[in-house]
């Protein structure tokens, strides 16, 4: 049985460029019967405090998850809410956090472009971590900012950025994140343009993998 050729695409929030390339690529996958593909996307912002993801030893990363969980279970305790009862509701309250969906403005573009809503709303934030990093074949970033984070914290991944990987020429995908509709159908055509040319190259690169 051949193994699945897996590829993660990532930004910073994981609800507009990288959801949108893992949509694309995804509706194409199952559309052309490339089933040894398998697409996926995470942010490096996506968490509760809304800051980069850092590695376990980093303070920045245990001050910002502390600052918010301090907030939060003061307002719990101000509410004369139990502890064990807080503490439950603070675990619900990161999952609710850290798993947004896309934005509204980039479901709508994917539907001009005739992909099925119902691909949009499967979509889940996820926090960048270790065992994606670890379980991709093929790491797809949307600015070269994103591929530098990446290669810092995990030396020897397998990371490009997407128009790099695509055309061999670093250029960053451009941030819809507050603008309009416009800039959202920019933003589409750009990584558009560059899967179109990524594909077949990670058909490719699958079939090597099963050799």
């Amino acid at each position: 049985m051949e193994e699945k050729y897996n590829v993660l695409l990532v930004c910073s929030g994981n609800t507009c460029r990288s959801a949108m390339g893992e949509i694309m690529a995804d509706y194409v996958g199952q559309n052309t019967g490339l089933d040894d593909l398998l697409f996926d996307s995470a942010g490096y912002e996506v968490d509760p405090a809304h800051k980069m993801f850092a590695p376990k030893h980093d303070p920045e990363h245990y001050y910002w998850q502390n600052e918010t969980r301090k907030m939060i279970l003061g307002i719990l305790k101000y509410e004369n809410i139990p502890d064990v009862v807080s503490n439950e509701l603070m675990n619900e309250v990161y999952d609710m956090m850290a798993q947004g969906g896309i934005s509204s403005e980039a479901a709508t573009v994917l539907e001009s472009f005739g992909i099925p809503k119902s691909f949009s709303m499967r979509h889940k934030s996820k926090q960048l971590e270790e065992k994606l990093i670890n379980g991709a074949d093929l790491i797809l970033t949307m600015t070269e900012k994103h591929r530098d984070f990446v290669s810092k914290l995990f030396p020897g991944s397998n990371s490009y950025t997407l128009l790099g990987y695509s055309t061999g020429k670093d250029e960053d995908i451009s941030d819809p994140w507050g603008k309009d509709l416009g800039a959202y159908k920019k933003t589409a055509t750009e990584i558009a343009s560059g899967l179109i040319i990524a594909i077949p190259k990670i058909i490719q690169a699958s079939k090597c993998k099963n050799m």
